[in-house]
């Protein structure tokens, strides 16, 4: 009966777990727990659960746990290594990924954390090998052609990082086994690769071979766009960049894209200088970091004489940029903001110097 009660716990838990009812699948975990201290299920699961949760610490402690009782048991292990990533233990992190590998099960997962490891340590050269050894030992060639390429790409390596990408794209078994989503980031990764390289004409293919695969992928819509301007005009640029905004939200690139647009076309159509001063707005809202959603929403509001909006973002656009000069990674469209912050220029001469560019806005 005791048996036959804890069998129903952890399926009551693992159910629980399915549904995304983690307090809950927890509770039933412990349950078990209770009836079999040492059930190997529940200690990994509910470890599981406790990382899903965010209690790090308790969870170490049940994957820790799960280890003393049954060593050999990868899933213990591997998400072990994922936690103490999590709270900056790398070292640690490493050993564990290490002892995941070793049974020969989870190797895609093991591996590929373990590549992110070394890429966030800037470890590079060693994750590079930690690639050539996955694509060997795994089987699963289009994943780890892919972050090989990525590391290459990364090192300066590029056209070794080209011919990864163009053989995890071209490999038999991604046209048949790999999710579509999958392929269609490979080819974009692909597509920016080769963008790098001058090669315009071929990004632009990779970029329409990620959504001919998966036209749910809308990053690839934004950069068939902004690939080449010159082949669709101002509606169908519009249109494109709208799909990618329905497909997905919060993509910041497209908003920023989508607002450029209705700027550089406001003579057209008085209207767009609006549409373009909402869609930055939004690129803010999704991106408050974003220097370059900030610079063109501020220099739409001087634009548009809207006064308010400049005094409410002074101080943020001056501490921005001394931030981006400080890294190094100051935009080119904030120049034309640099003399607004600089000159002590009086709000009557400003107001009458952007008067007429307003006026013919609000025509």
């Amino acid at each position: 009966a005791e048996r036959s009660n804890l069998m129903g716990q952890l399926l009551l838990a693992s159910c629980k777990q399915r549904l995304g009812k983690k307090v809950e699948a927890l509770a039933a975990y412990e349950a078990g727990l209770l009836l079999d201290k040492h059930n190997i299920a529940a200690l990994v699961n509910g470890g599981i659960v406790l990382k899903d949760l965010g209690r790090r610490e308790e969870a170490v402690a049940k994957l820790n746990a799960a280890i003393r009782v049954k060593p050999d048991v990868p899933e213990a292990h591997y998400n072990l290594a994922d936690v103490l990533y999590s709270m900056g233990d790398v070292a640690g992190a490493r050993k564990a990924v290490k002892e995941a590998r070793r049974s020969g099960k989870l190797l895609t997962q093991a591996y590929t954390l373990e590549i992110l490891m070394l890429e966030e340590q800037g470890n590079n050269e060693e994750a590079l090998r930690v690639c050539r050894e996955a694509v060997k030992r795994t089987g699963d060639r289009f994943s780890f052609l892919y972050q090989q390429g990525r590391v290459l790409r990364t090192l300066g390596r590029f056209l070794e990082a080209e011919e990864s990408f163009r053989k995890c794209v071209e490999e038999e078994e991604t046209r048949k086994n790999v999710a579509a989503h999958r392929v269609a980031y490979a080819h974009n990764e692909y597509g920016h690769l080769l963008s790098q390289l001058g090669r315009k004409e071929e990004a632009l293919k990779q970029w329409e071979r990620s959504v001919e695969v998966d036209p749910s992928f809308a990053q690839g819509w934004v950069n068939m766009v902004s690939g080449d301007l010159s082949k669709t005009n101002m509606q169908e640029t519009i249109s494109m960049y709208k799909k990618a905004l329905e497909l997905k939200p919060d993509l910041v690139e497209a908003w920023i894209n989508l607002g450029q647009t209705y700027y550089n076309n406001f003579r057209s159509d008085p209207r767009f200088m609006p549409q373009a001063l909402a869609s930055y707005r939004r690129a803010l809202e999704v991106a408050p970091d974003s220097s370059s959603a900030l610079y063109s929403y501020v220099r739409t509001c001087v634009d548009l004489c809207r006064w308010e909006d400049w005094d409410e973002n002074f101080d943020k656009v001056a501490q921005r940029m001394k931030r981006d000069m400080r890294e190094g990674t100051l935009l080119s469209s904030s120049i034309s903001l640099v003399y607004l912050l600089v000159y002590p220029i009086p709000d009557h001469v400003l107001c009458s110097a952007y008067a007429a560019r307003a006026a013919q806005v609000q025509l």
